[in-house]
């Protein structure tokens, strides 16, 4: 299988990161290799130790930091081993959730003030219904009816 490596300077913290032109490589993975921490077996390239510190993989759709116990081996081949950035591998999905931030985990963003308190609205709807929709007297006894995941009221 194809790998793309690439050598990555933005934070690790950062979701998208800038990757710039890879070098593509044939690789196999090596023994019984994990999709979330694979190791890889390829030929031994100095250029790639030196010059990379993160990879694709094409094939797995997911993207990995490079760990640095590399292992020469003989016949002229390598182990290679990474860890799976889950940031960029799920960037899509991340980025597009809609979500409200209510709490920044230090006071260095001046952009996200902690000190005023969450507002917490609560809505209460009652509705009438025409029919009895239970099989019991519901004057007799109270019953509350909960919606969960939204619903529309015309």
């Amino acid at each position: 299988m194809q790998v793309n490596f690439y050598q990555v300077k933005d934070n690790p913290k950062k979701i998208v990161k800038s990757l710039g032109n890879p070098v593509i490589k044939n690789v196999s993975p090596y023994s019984e290799c994990s999709i979330s921490n694979p190791t890889l077996l390829l030929d031994y390239d100095k250029s790639i130790i030196v010059s990379n510190n993160y990879f694709y993989i094409p094939e797995w759709n997911s993207y990995y930091f490079m760990n640095h116990d590399i292992k020469a081996l003989s016949g002229g081949r390598m182990l290679l081993s990474g860890y799976e950035d889950v940031l960029m591998t799920n960037s899509e999905e991340i980025l597009n959730l809609d979500v409200y931030v209510f709490r920044g985990q230090n006071n260095r963003n001046k952009y996200l003030n902690d000190s005023i308190p969450a507002e917490v609205q609560r809505t209460c709807n009652t509705i009438a219904f025409p029919n009895n929709p239970f099989d019991f007297n519901y004057n007799d006894y109270p019953y509350t009816l909960r919606v969960i995941g939204g619903a529309s009221y015309t």
